[in-house]
């Protein structure tokens, strides 16, 4: 009998401790709150030299929760920052460093960022490290200011629900919630494409922050009035241009191209870009009908050009 009863005290002391173990473990991953009932519990911090985008995307944050959730969280430096609440870290810091991150804010890393929580710390960190260098014979020295940390407030926001599927407020969604939690997140990003580029896109921070469109700039500009410019060929062949687009069809056209693309290939030995694009076309149905919708000649005449200008890429190798 002394025998089961042992048995069944050690059965039983088995059973507290995994209970213990589970309890103490629930209590590790218990999502962080950083607004409950409509208030705030945690403050958006920033470092002291904070850079300007960073600021943008702890204003951005602080804005969509506010929308969300009705709470308004306190945006602080770090110097002003007391370590009692809990925090959200938005772009690199001391204090994200001592949560053993340390996202790279060199231009030539990229636009990489990442997403990481603890039991009282949100961390949405990117690469906030300037301009990246462009690339081309057109804009050489523009390029694109990254926004890391940006990227890394939407990603987190879409993550909640938020959608911005268009500039006008009417395509966003910010679902309606009190309260707010963040559960255990281990998310890098870093872009497969070095440019994403939407014109459209350009004169607005929120869709290009959500959309992640950025980083390096690669020329893509209308180069047809630089390569046929109708100054220097309309008085001797106006058939060949119409109000704003010359005629993608003409042989001669495709030679005259090919020709001086080549001599822009020759003298710009370290340039990893070029731009072939038409001009803007003219919107009057009356150009379609002589001259044909422009998306439709460029693939007539782009075996062409390809070929010639191919050849002497390859020569110049």
């Amino acid at each position: 009998m002394s025998h089961v009863n042992a048995k069944m005290k050690l059965y039983c002391l088995m059973l507290l401790i995994i209970g213990v173990c589970v309890t103490s473990g629930c209590r590790t991953t218990r999502p962080l709150a950083i607004a409950m009932d409509g208030q705030p519990r945690a403050v958006i911090v920033v470092a002291d030299d904070a850079r300007p985008i960073t600021r943008t995307a702890a204003r951005h944050f602080q804005e969509i929760v506010e929308q969300m959730s009705g709470a308004k969280l306190p945006i602080r430096s770090e110097k002003d920052y007391d370590g009692k609440s809990s925090s959200v870290l938005i772009g690199m810091s001391k204090l994200a460093k001592l949560k053993c991150l340390d996202v790279s804010q060199d231009p030539e890393a990229g636009d990489q960022y990442v997403i990481r929580s603890g039991k009282d710390w949100l961390a949405l960190v990117g690469n906030d490290g300037g301009t990246t260098t462009a690339h081309g014979s057109f804009r050489a020295n523009e390029g694109s200011r990254l926004c890391g940390s940006a990227y890394a407030v939407y990603d987190f926001l879409q993550r909640l629900g938020c959608g911005w599927y268009g500039p006008d407020p009417l395509w966003h969604v910010i679902p309606q919630t009190a309260d707010i939690e963040v559960p255990l997140l281990q998310i890098s990003e870093r872009p497969d494409f070095a440019m994403r580029h939407i014109w459209m896109v350009d004169p607005h921070p929120v869709l290009r922050f959500a959309w992640r469109v950025g980083a390096c700039w690669v020329p893509m500009y209308h180069n047809f009035k630089y390569l046929v410019p109708a100054s220097r060929y309309k008085t001797e062949h106006p058939e060949w241009f119409g109000p704003g687009q010359p005629c993608l069809t003409e042989p001669a056209i495709r030679r005259i191209i090919v020709e001086n693309f080549r001599k822009q290939l020759d003298a710009s030995e370290d340039v990893l870009s070029f731009s072939i694009c038409a001009n803007d076309v003219s919107a009057r149905p009356s150009t379609w009908v002589v001259f044909g919708r422009v998306g439709s000649r460029l693939g007539l005449s782009a075996g062409g050009r390809a070929g010639g200008v191919g050849r002497r890429a390859w020569r110049r190798r």
